[in-house]
């Protein structure tokens, strides 16, 4: 559904999240075989810097990958859960969890592969 609200075929999206279940490490309920084409990144609004809420890192627009993971929302504790208000997204560069508030997070495709 996700996919085809904001690509064109035959555009697929990396898989987020935990993905679906339904098709083993494709994730995808529908093209199973297809490969996936584009990335969602995360990112400041241009000349803005926001704070990383698990480490207090800057992120600044342009000097960070961070890739799309999925929605949470930030407990008493300081940390996040899948769960709702979903105000919250949490995103990796490599292997570093990163989380932003979504209101004033930017999201963006790249290509990926070729």
């Amino acid at each position: 559904m996700v996919e085809s609200s904001v690509l064109d075929f035959p555009d697929f999206l990396e898989i987020y999240g935990d993905g679906a279940d339904i098709n083993g490490a494709s994730s995808r309920i529908l093209f199973p075989d297809k490969l996936a084409t584009k990335r969602i990144i995360c990112c400041p609004p241009s000349g803005a810097i926001m704070q990383d809420l698990l480490t207090g890192d800057k992120i600044v627009h342009g000097n960070s990958h961070l890739v799309f993971d999925r929605f949470v929302r930030m407990t008493k504790s300081g940390w996040y859960e899948e769960a709702p208000d979903f105000d919250y997204i949490l995103c990796t560069q490599g292997s570093r969890e990163i989380v932003m508030p979504i209101e004033t997070t930017q999201f963006e495709l790249i290509s990926i592969g070729s």
